[in-house]
């Protein structure tokens, strides 16, 4: 009997030891349940902007990067501003106006200006156009300050487009509190750069270093993309180094035009009324990997016309061959002679080494007027003075600030003055900050006073 005891005694230990051996049951999820992160990320849809993708442990030097298994490829930048959804070749761009206005303080801003009104700001999501109308395969979001505008203080987010044919398209973004249904329009496509596979967001290790997006092509070749998106327009505009003034107040110039097929012409002249007193073409090529780190144009150039000894650049060779570093920033494209022909001597002879370029877009050739000017002269004039001759809308360029010109006159002491809008030039309308009238002839600029509806006569540079 006792040992009976004692036998079941025993069973009844082993059992409470079992029970407690097995711990807690696991926890059972419901599709219902609130559980939030990457987990859930492979449920998202198309263009489903509801999903919380916040993570406490961002690194801030490259992006958020999210594949769901359904082939829907998100982006985010690391500040968690812009998220781009792409899927089917289509894009979407959705803002989390919540944490703009947290770092950017966005309601107080629009709200102290007089064009904007920050119950209009919307998260979106707003449609993606591409330049090229090629489908879109993948992006890549960061702030690169280069590209930063800073409109109202606050920075903007560069999108790097991705195309299925491994071209390269950008613009950029910020949140604005529009009234209707916004959609977003590439820039344009990046010259040069094909055959790109992949995009990161990182710093170019020069100096303290500054955050930029690098575009490596099947060779595993990396380029930085600062160098090509201020390049956007290469092909569509002449390029204009200015040599120095000339009679009548006009300007002389070279004139640089490049073609995508690699032909190329460069002719000498004056700005504004179009004399031109040489002439060449050809070709050129461009190598992205220099082995001093700078993308490098190639020219080779022919005169097509017989030498004038009346010329002021008469002793101008019967072919430019050359070897030029460039580089580019907001407002100049750059060539640094490498080896080969300069493009001009100084008054004295010496070698002219570098040659900052601006974008020039009337095509003299193309349209006259009756006296031998070309139509356009006024509002080439009037925007070239505002852009380089005003210290005030110079200081707005450099900004970020746009320049419209109005095709309309204003009579200020006598004088007949064409007025020019600046501010932001957006895909859809133009936002005016500033009203400024110009006297073409005494290059005059004078700024509306909305107060007191008076015009001020500013001081010129």
């Amino acid at each position: 009997m006792k040992k009976l005891i004692a036998l079941l005694l025993l069973l009844i230990l082993c059992v409470i030891l079992l029970t407690g051996c097995a711990g807690k049951s696991p926890e059972i999820i419901s599709p219902d349940s609130n559980k939030t992160g990457t987990d859930n990320l492979n449920e998202n849809v198309l263009f489903d902007t509801d999903t919380d993708i916040s993570s406490p442990d961002i690194n801030i030097e490259s992006p958020q990067v999210t594949e769901p298994d359904n082939g829907i490829i998100i982006r985010r930048d690391s500040e968690g501003l812009v998220e781009v959804t792409i899927g089917d070749g289509k894009a979407e761009l959705t803002f989390d106006i919540e944490q703009w206005d947290k770092l950017y303080d966005i309601y107080n801003i629009y709200d102290a200006t007089f064009y904007a009104d920050s119950r209009f700001l919307q998260n979106g999501p707003y449609e993606i156009i591409s330049f090229s109308d090629m489908k879109i395969k993948d992006a890549c979001i960061g702030k690169i300050k280069s590209l930063n505008a800073k409109i109202y203080g606050i920075d903007d987010v560069t999108v790097l487009l991705l195309m299925e044919d491994g071209t390269l398209e950008f613009f950029t973004t910020y949140p604005y509190p529009w009234e209707d249904e916004y959609i977003f329009y590439s820039f344009g496509k990046l010259p040069w750069l094909k055959d790109i596979v992949s995009l990161s967001y990182e710093s170019d290790n020069e100096g303290i270093g500054e955050m930029t997006i690098f575009a490596a092509d099947k060779n595993g070749l990396r380029y930085d993309v600062r160098n090509f998106c201020h390049l956007i327009s290469v092909f569509q505009c002449e390029w204009v180094y200015e040599i120095g003034p000339a009679f009548e107040d006009d300007i002389e110039c070279i004139f640089l035009g490049l073609k995508e097929d690699g032909e190329l012409s460069l002719r000498k002249g004056l700005l504004y009324n179009g004399d031109c007193y040489a002439f060449y073409t050809g070709k050129y090529t461009v190598s992205l990997s220099s082995a001093g780190g700078k993308p490098v144009l190639a020219l080779e150039l022919w005169d097509e016309w017989e030498l004038d000894m009346s010329n002021p650049d008469f002793n101008l060779p019967p072919d430019l061959i050359g070897e030029y570093f460039f580089t580019v920033d907001y407002n100049y494209f750059t060539l640094y002679l490498a080896e080969g022909d300069v493009l001009h001597y100084s008054e004295d002879g010496a070698q002219i080494l570098t040659y900052p370029f601006w974008e020039h877009w009337s095509d003299i050739y193309a349209f006259y007027g009756d006296d031998g000017w070309y139509d356009g002269y006024t509002e080439e004039r009037v925007l070239y003075i505002i852009g380089n001759l005003c210290d005030e809308t110079v200081n707005y360029f450099e900004q970020g600030m746009t320049a419209l010109y109005i095709q309309d006159y204003e009579l200020i002491d006598g004088e007949m003055c064409w007025k020019v809008a600046l501010g932001t030039n957006h895909d859809e309308n133009f936002v005016t900050e500033v009203i400024y009238a110009v006297e073409v002839e005494s290059m005059q600029v004078y700024r509306y006073d909305v107060l007191d509806d008076t015009w001020v006569p500013l001081v010129m540079g």
